[in-house]
């Protein structure tokens, strides 16, 4: 993961799964990105969310900068996995 243009390790834990359907992970901090799947007319359509209800500071953390930051990560996450899945690689990468 990087945060500031700084590259950092965390430890997640798969707390949800339905093979084919969906698979949600956690850190630490509890709050769960959830990745849906759901057929479509010629492909998946793919909805990533971040919860922050299943954290303790969740309102307060959903309300603040880093709520916006994840917000504007997914925004750039689901074209990077369209195009790995497309095209076997991401943009700008060989």
């Amino acid at each position: 993961m990087v945060l500031f243009d700084v590259p950092y390790e965390v430890t997640n834990t798969v707390v949800e799964y339905e093979e084919n359907r969906r698979i949600a992970w956690a850190h630490p901090g509890r709050h769960r990105w959830r990745y849906e799947l759901e057929e479509a007319e010629g492909g998946t359509l793919v909805t990533e969310t971040c919860d922050f209800t299943t954290s303790p500071q969740g309102e307060r953390v959903a309300g603040s900068a880093w709520g916006r930051r994840d917000a504007e990560a997914i925004e750039k996450t689901l074209p990077r996995l369209k195009a790995l899945v497309e095209n076997g690689r991401l943009p700008g990468r060989p």
